[in-house]
């Protein structure tokens, strides 16, 4: 699955009743090349968007700045908040478990669905990230430390440095290592321990907001208020430092997703989308598909299409097939 990020503190320093809405404009093929825009005149309850996620039936979850979560089957949307179960309605992050359950990390701790209903885990857990690994574990990241859950038993791990404690993004490598995005740099757990990046690259800027990999295997990190990204090639053990050439002075990404032609997407804190085709850098903003150029997450689903969550647009979907 797409790497999720949530860097939901660096934001915050820069700046059922079901209710069930038939959504007019359902995507289809006809809308090839196309950009489709869902906010609140459309289903959604909030335009500001935290995650996105889609499930094994192909359903996609929203999460919201104050909305709680947005269910989209296809047709329509469907909106749960603290009146259905909701620890708050500020979800960060959204993931589906080995069983099936559907895991909300809230800013008032976590929740999950199953068998359409809401519950509570105690504790006050509050997870910016949440990623289900190849070997059916549940990791959390929250802003203490890191959780690695599976049907026996939470185990928890806190870092000495407490920069290394504020997870804002988890993704698994084609090795099986678990990668850490955190405010001290990026991180993995290798199956029984956890190695700073800089033991295997040799850089490892702090604020990294997003790791993924790509097809051909290289890792792609983001590190906020830096001018380029950082694609490490795991095969030749090299470091490149990549700009976005979109003018801006820090390449400030919030989120990665690489779609079935192996264009990456990155997904700006105010300068839009830049697509990027291994050649060239296109960029797209407000005016040109986007109905905000900040965006903070990004997924393909499984047709192929691309969605982008904005800060005060809602949605933005590229069709792409």
């Amino acid at each position: 699955m797409p790497s999720y990020f949530s860097p939901i503190l660096f934001i915050m320093i820069l700046s059922i009743v079901f209710s069930c809405e038939e959504d007019p404009d359902v995507i289809n093929f006809r809308d090839v090349g196309q950009w489709k825009t869902y906010n609140t005149s459309n289903g959604l309850k909030d335009n500001f968007i935290w995650a996105v996620k889609q499930d094994r039936n192909g359903i996609i979850w929203v999460g919201t700045n104050d909305g709680g979560v947005s269910r989209y089957d296809g047709h329509g949307w469907t909106n749960y908040s603290t009146k259905n179960g909701l620890l708050s309605n500020c979800v960060y992050a959204i993931e589906q478990d080995v069983f099936g359950a559907i895991w909300f990390g809230t800013d008032s701790g976590l929740n999950y669905m199953s068998n359409n209903i809401i519950y509570s885990i105690e504790g006050g857990i509050v997870a910016f990230s949440m990623y289900s690994d190849s070997r059916s574990q549940l990791w959390i990241g929250t802003d203490a430390g890191i959780i690695r859950a599976n049907a026996q038993k939470w185990d928890y791990y806190h870092h000495d440095s407490l920069d290394y404690n504020t997870i804002y993004c988890i993704m698994e490598d084609n090795e099986k290592r678990i990668w850490f995005a955190t405010e001290g740099g990026a991180m993995f757990f290798n199956g029984s321990s956890f190695v700073m990046a800089d033991e295997i690259m040799n850089i490892n800027p702090d604020n990294i907001s997003c790791i993924l990999q790509d097809s051909w295997g290289a890792l792609w990190f983001s590190s906020a208020f830096e001018k380029y990204l950082i694609r490490y090639d795991i095969k030749r053990s090299t470091t490149e430092l990549v700009s976005l050439l979109n003018g801006s002075s820090f390449s400030f990404v919030m989120s990665m997703v690489e779609d079935r032609n192996r264009n990456i997407w990155f997904s700006t804190y105010g300068d839009g989308i830049v697509k990027y085709n291994g050649a060239e850098m296109q960029s797209f903003k407000v005016g040109q598909g986007l109905t905000d150029n900040h965006v903070y997450c990004s997924m393909m689903d499984r047709e192929g299409n691309l969605w982008f969550g904005t800060r005060y647009g809602g949605i933005n979907v590229y069709i792409t097939e």
